[in-house]
């Protein structure tokens, strides 16, 4: 897609900005965004977001992050799982999805995650 070393997080804003597909959210974060040094940053300022195709970019990156077992501190991690909860009562479908996803491969990263990740669908 393009040389991460080219690639900066401003330019990846102006990408999810002009994004129009999920496929295209997946494909990127995949590909490009979650081998980038900025990626948990933007993560989070991503799933805050107003905007559906920021947010759902931000879970799909976080997801993906997680896989590779990067764990989230203390403080990002109420963060995230308040997102979260928020995400799944969304109306937005793609965007529950990926916030779900999320959490899955949070609750992959230990008996701590897998707790804090339970506590919040089974407030659902």
């Amino acid at each position: 897609l393009m040389p991460l070393e080219a690639f900066d997080s401003e330019l990846a804003e102006v990408w999810v900005q002009q994004m129009q597909f999920v496929e295209e959210a997946e494909c990127t974060v995949m590909h490009l965004f979650a081998r980038a040094p900025w990626a948990s940053d933007k993560a989070f300022q991503w799933i805050a977001s107003p905007h559906a195709m920021h947010e759902l970019c931000g879970y799909l990156l976080l997801a993906r992050l997680f896989m590779q077992g990067r764990e989230p501190g203390l403080r990002d991690l109420d963060e995230f799982l308040d997102q979260a909860a928020t995400a799944l009562r969304s109306d937005n479908l793609p965007v529950a999805r990926a916030a779900y996803k999320a959490l899955l491969k949070l609750a992959d990263l230990g008996p701590v995650q897998e707790a804090a990740a339970d506590k919040v669908l089974a407030a659902l």
